[in-house]
C-alpha cells in the first residue's frame, strides 16, 4: 500500500480541494453540510404500521445527509494521510436514523443511547 503524503496548504491536493469548494470559503473554514436540514421526525414503532410518504422522504434525506458527512470525514482523513474507511458507521446509518425517530416519539419507552456495533 502506498504512503499517502499529508496534505499541506502548498500541495496540489489542497488546491484541488479549495477549487472543489469554490465560493464557500478560501480558507476552508466552513463545514460543507447544512446540519439544520436534518429532519427531526417522530415515529412510534408500536403504533405505526406503515410510513407515510413524508416520513419515508424525511428518513431518506437524513440517511443521505449522515452518509455524506461520514464519507466527507473519511475522505478528509485519507487526504491528510490518516486513511480510514466508512465501514460500520456508513452501514448502520439507516438504523440510527430510525432509532432517532423512535426515541423522539417514545422517550419513555427507550433509553436513547446509540451503541457502536463493535
Amino acid at each position: 500500500m502506498e504512503d499517502v503524503p499529508k496534505m499541506t496548504t502548498d500541495s496540489p491536493r489542497y488546491a484541488q480541494l479549495c477549487e472543489s469548494l469554490a465560493g464557500s470559503d478560501s480558507d476552508l473554514n466552513v463545514f460543507p453540510f447544512d446540519l439544520s436540514s436534518y429532519k427531526h421526525i417522530s415515529i412510534d414503532p408500536f403504533a405505526t404500521e406503515e410510513l407515510s410518504s413524508s416520513q419515508l422522504s424525511d428518513i431518506q434525506h437524513n440517511i443521505s445527509l449522515c452518509r455524506d458527512i461520514i464519507v466527507f470525514f473519511t475522505s478528509a482523513g485519507n487526504a491528510s494521510g490518516y486513511g480510514g474507511h466508512t465501514g460500520g458507521a456508513y452501514d448502520t446509518v439507516p438504523e440510527v436514523v430510525l432509532y432517532d425517530a423512535f426515541f423522539r416519539a417514545c422517550p419513555d419507552k427507550f433509553i436513547p443511547i446509540f451503541y457502536d456495533e463493535a
